[in-house]
């Protein structure tokens, strides 16, 4: 049996409700996903729980800014994820050959 987690601390995070902050949409480009990232992480450099956030994405595979780190520097700095470029490689793929992808609005489109 899995054990739980206690989650109780994310009720604490500066990011809470400024989900479009820290979770990019499929799609954006290089200099806009810099800039929001940075804006993530002065959020996050200010959260009371920062230590615990980091904590569990270096443990936990979570997508997006998490702890005041993106996936690719969490991977870099030992997190147990996969490689968030290989990821995003098989995601543009499965939805090549399913024609599915997602507009900068998060809409589902089929082409």
């Amino acid at each position: 049996m899995r054990e739980q987690m206690d989650m109780s601390w994310i009720d604490k995070a500066a990011c809470k409700g400024k989900q479009d902050l820290f979770y990019g949409p499929d799609n954006e480009r290089t200099r806009a996903k810099g800039i929001r990232e940075a804006k993530a992480k002065i959020v996050c450099f200010s959260c009371p729980v920062l230590d615990r956030c980091r904590n569990h994405a270096m443990n936990n595979p979570e997508y997006g800014i998490w702890g005041g780190m993106t996936e690719e520097e969490r991977f870099h700095h030992g997190a147990h994820i996969p490689d968030p470029a290989t990821r995003r490689r098989i995601v543009k793929q499965i939805r090549s050959i399913n024609g599915v992808y997602r507009t900068n609005y998060g809409k589902q489109n089929n082409s």
